[in-house]
């Protein structure tokens, strides 16, 4: 397979090398015998270990071996196995519980890799699902074979096929591709023992001939029932020793093994231009067939090996023997060694210096299906340590090799690979059963440019992502170990890492910190439970604006500094305030020493605290978090009109600056007193303290403002008081949105006269003058004249928001002073401020920066305000649930349940949390419907479904829906079309379906 198309004659230029194509590998995961990840498969590979174990003699009862079995000649008491085979997170990749117990435990563990690897890309597949293949190998289902094959019912074709799907070997590419969302060519490629490095070959041949711009590879094999030990007979490729010893004087045949592997491949070119993270490059592959150039079907050939060994080096344009090790099949066969050695040596006999031979099966076993994606991972991970993999328990060479007449010599212990001037490099081969050969050269990642310096703010939002609570709390541990650890991540890398390369998930939770230790102390000080958020699924912003105060401190000069949209808004403001002769607002705001209210000069207080929320806005929005919605408390309103395109900036200062002065001016003096009683609870209180008293805001639930002559005022404080009703004055000195304020109205009708005012444009506009959505009223004068003399309608006005879609309020208060209100206003939205009564003062811009991402991230938005940086592999992987679905063996094996090889306390399986019971008494009134909820439950495996539960969110498919059916068609003997389901979704919807069936049915007997 050395083929290669020519590309588009624009790609030409850019091909990394006349003598073929350059292939990264950008990602890769694995679960192997002694080794759940590639840090642990790492550990093995530098300390020498092994995987292969002896079967304890519980096990091997459990397994259903009989007490005699053990003693009985040729049997060998040994595994391979992974750790908790059975568990899978079947709620991430939404598949029900009966389904996940029937699925073969090589797809579950394949799909849970493979999601790892993209992980370990840094890629999101959700994001990068166009033109990604997919080339999956797996083992004959044995867990078919063993727990479901028994149960097989020529009654439950759907069953059948249901279960073809889930273990069949035809099925787990495209299987993977759709629960990950991958667009790309899906293909199955099975070629026996080399199958896992033929999948590699084949996506390197998709990229090589631009079918695919990234390929996922996986290959997995685990084998059932799990823990009975095997049977060496005679010549076998068995080992009656129990050990598997590639080129060793003692070799005696092969032991099985369990694993999964996957890696993430792309042209090279293409990967240094994205940033991804490498860890090798391919620079050559081939595949090819023995044919009839050998003694029988089974037996390998020296022709087909040597031919591809050469194939492959030739395509990456390397002199032969130019290796330092070679990754071999190494089965430790009698027949298989010797075959392999002399191919090698056929190839590779003039190398100018000794290579390495290595062997994967010496100490995970032979994975079979993945055997080669074993072999090529561990070839990786030594080029990355620059370490030759050792042999584990080699002894001295199968004289039959003659290695002494050859450049191989056997690496016994992990071994420094020496400096050559040139990457290090290691040849890769598996040679399949019937005779397909695969062979890949693969050497160590070119060094990364060295970036240029990273500016180093001062706050990170480090933002996590789980498809539950759980797991995320599961997250949040891991991470909290690997920022405490000595070799901690760069904070901006991971940070950009998660941001840009991990999956948008529902459940999310948010750090900010300074370094790696701040972080890690962040996340230990939060619980999902508590700090945790589920981001709406369309999330939709509403910016909240105050009537009055800015945060202290230099912080918006900081922004204008660095943010060009926060310069604009101040520039406009002051060259406004310039033409009215007015003293500039930017000097006003960097004073450190001034207050956040300017008790003397109002207007000036009023204008900055317009030109600090506008400035917000415009800075979110070049962040990428542009508002859906906007509304303002009091004067604040006038800030939402500009956010939303209603009024200029400059005619906003000047609207504020008239209406400051009316306020001074104009207005009578008077008292704005805030209680804690709702309006009808007020009314008769009011009116015994006097007629000139008026409600001037209403703010939520047991939450008014009452305003008005100075004396009435007093009276209601006094009242108050008497009757131990919370209430405090507001400081402001006149009776705003009141009648009293219509002497303020001529002096406002005058600056508006000349103004240009619009209807709202793409954001919407909520008054809370009306307490709804804004419509052209507000491009009229009278609608901001009445804003002045009338209520606050601000419970009603955040209600409406919500009502419109918002699903995350942003309060832009100096201080948290609409939050009690507008939670107490909300139903579902979250309510979120960017700044506290503890942060307010003296907060810096890099503060406020990480606040917004983490803001944005919790809200379901994007996350923003890190500047770009370069992502790595590497980081915590997504700690999927270790949950135990199982079918048990067959009754009639008498094998009770088998223990996991792994730790002895298992957690319970999850039960989802989106369906609920059909309430009793709804099953009385309807029983057909009580029986199709309890059908549904069955036969999606869920401990009860609700009537109005959606069947594609419970993970129903149609083939669950054809058995449903199937159900309701022999308990009710009515058979709706099988579209009903789809239409309708939700158990009740088919429950009206079928009696309306029920109906025609009785019409037609009838007629």
């Amino acid at each position: 397979m050395t083929h290669r198309m020519n590309p588009p004659d624009d790609m030409t230029a850019s091909m990394e090398a006349a003598e073929g194509p350059a292939i990264a590998i950008i990602g890769m995961a694995g679960r192997f015998p002694g080794a759940g990840d590639l840090a642990a498969f790492a550990r093995m590979i530098r300390d020498g270990g092994t995987g292969i174990r002896p079967v304890t003699p519980a096990r091997l009862a459990a397994a259903g071996r009989r007490p005699e079995d053990p003693v009985r000649p040729g049997f060998v008491a040994v595994e391979a196995p992974i750790d908790q085979p059975l568990a899978f997170d079947a709620g991430f990749f939404n598949v029900p519980p009966r389904e996940a117990a029937r699925l073969d435990p090589q797809l579950r563990n394949m799909a849970e890799i493979a999601w790892h690897a993209f992980e370990d890309a840094a890629t999101d597949p959700r994001r990068a699902a166009s033109r990604t293949a997919v080339y999956a190998a797996a083992n004959l289902s044995t867990w078919w074979l063993a727990h479901l094959a028994a149960r097989y019912d020529d009654d439950d074709p759907a069953g059948l096929i249901a279960d073809l799907i889930g273990n069949g070997q035809d099925y787990p590419a495209t299987w993977i591709a759709h629960r990950l969302g991958l667009t790309g060519p899906a293909l199955n490629v099975l070629t026996a023992c080399s199958s896992g490095l033929a999948v590699v070959a084949t996506a390197c041949q998709a990229l090589s001939d631009y079918s695919a711009d990234r390929a996922l590879a996986v290959a997995g094999s685990i084998a059932f029932p799990q823990g009975r030990g095997y049977r060496a007979e005679g010549d076998s490729i068995h080992s009656p020793s129990g050990r598997c010893r590639p080129f060793d004087a003692a070799a005696d045949g092969t032991v099985s093994g369990d694993g999964v592997g996957a890696v993430l491949l792309r042209r090279l070119e293409d990967a240094r231009a994205d940033g991804d993270p490498i860890r090798a490059v391919i620079r050559g592959f081939a595949i090819n067939n023995d044919g009839g150039r050998k003694a029988g079907y089974s037996a390998p050939s020296i022709d087909g090996q040597a031919e591809v060994l050469a194939e492959a080096a030739a395509l990456a344009g390397i002199a032969p023997g130019d290796l330092d090790f070679i990754e071999a099949h190494g089965t430790g066969t009698r027949l298989g060694d010797p075959i392999e050695v002399a191919a090698l040596a056929r190839v590779h006999a003039r190398a100018a210096a000794p290579i390495a031979l290595t062997a994967a099966k010496a100490a995970i076993g032979h994975l079979e299906t993945a055997a080669g994606m074993a072999g090529l991972i561990r070839a990786v991970l030594g080029l990355q340590a620059r370490l030759v993999p050792p042999v584990p328990g080699f002894t001295q060479p199968n004289p039959l090799l003659k290695l002494d007449e050859t450049p191989f010599r056997v690496a016994a212990r992990a071994q420094p690979i020496p400096d050559r001037g040139r990457p290090a490099r290691a040849g890769v081969s598996a040679f399949g059963f019937g005779g397909t050969n695969v062979h890949v050269i693969v050497e160590e990642a070119p060094a990364a440019p060295r970036p240029a310096p990273l500016p180093r703010p001062g706050q990170i939002c480090l933002p996590l992502a789980a498809a539950d609570p759980a797991a995320l709390d599961r997250l949040r541990l891991a991470w909290i170990d690997r920022l405490r650890a000595p070799d901690a991540p760069d904070p901006a890398v991971a940070a950009a890492t998660l941001r840009d390369g991990r999956a948008r998930l529902p459940w999310r939770l948010a750090a900010i910190g300074g370094d790696a230790a701040a972080l890690a102390a962040d996340l230990a000080r939060q619980s999902p439970q508590i700090h945790g958020r589920l981001a709406p699924h369309r999330p939709r912003l509403a910016l909240v604006f105050p009537g009055q105060g800015v945060p202290t401190g230099r912080i918006l000069g900081a922004l204008a500094r660095d943010h060009a949209a926060v310069g604009a808004v101040l520039d406009d403001c002051d060259a406004a305030l310039a033409a009215l002769g007015r003293p500039a607002v930017s000097t006003w705001l960097s004073d450190p020493e001034r207050a956040d209210i300017d008790p003397v000069e109002a207007d000036r207080s009023q204008i900055a605290g317009f030109a600090f929320g506008l400035a917000l806005a415009r800075l979110l929005e070049t962040l990428g978090l542009p508002p859906d919605l906007v509304l303002g408390h009091s004067v604040g309103e006038i800030t939402a009109a500009a956010a939303a395109g209603v009024i200029d900036t400059g005619d906003a200062v000047r609207l504020l600056d008239a209406r400051a002065r009316a306020f001074r001016d104009d207005a009578p003096q008077g008292l704005m007193l805030a209680v804690a009683l709702a309006a009808g609870a007020l009314a008769p209180l009011m009116a015994e303290a006097g007629p000139e008293l008026w409600l001037a805001g209403l703010n939520g639930p047991g939450q008014s403002v009452v305003a008005g002559r100075p004396d009435a005022v007093r009276r209601l404080a006094a009242r108050m008081a008497a009757d131990g009703v919370p209430h405090r004055m507001v400081a402001v000195p006149r009776p705003a949105h009141t009648p009293l304020m219509a002497g303020c109205v001529p002096r406002l009708a005058a600056a508006l006269s000349g103004m240009d005012l619009r209807a709202p444009g793409g954001v919407m506009l909520v008054s809370t003058v009306t307490g709804g959505l804004a419509d052209a009223a507000v491009g009229r004068a009278a609608h901001w004249t009445d804003q002045l003399t009338r209520p606050v309608r601000f419970a009603e006005a955040v209600a409406a928001a919500e009502a419109e879609g918002a699903t995350t309020f942003l309060e832009l208060s100096p201080r948290p002073v609409l939050a009690q209100a507008g939670r107490a206003a909300i139903r579902a939205a979250a309510w979120v401020t960017l700044f506290d009564d503890e942060t307010a003062d003296g907060r810096d811009a890099e503060a406020l920066l990480a606040r917004i991402g983490a803001t944005a991230f919790l809200a379901g938005h994007e996350p923003v305000g890190a500047a770009p940086a370069p992502r790595s592999g590497g980081l915590p992987a997504y700690p999927f649930a270790r949950d135990i679905h199982e079918v048990p063996l067959p009754a009639r094996t008498a094998a009770p349940a088998l223990p996991s090889p792994g730790p002895a306390a298992l957690p319970a399986a999850r039960t989802p949390p989106t369906h609920t019971a059909l309430p009793a008494a709804d099953a009385a009134e309807d029983p057909l419907l009580a029986v199709v909820c309890e059908i549904w439950a069955e036969r999606l495996g869920l401990p009860a479904v609700g009537a109005d539960d959606d069947f594609f969110r419970l993970g129903g498919t149609s083939l669950a829906a054809l058995q449903i059916l199937n159900a309701i068609e022999e308990a009710a003997g009515l058979r709706p079309p099988l579209g009903a389901i789809a239409e309708g979704r939700t158990p009740r919807a088919l429950a009206d379906r079928l009696a309306a069936l029920a109906g025609d049915d009785m019409i037609g007997a009838t007629a």
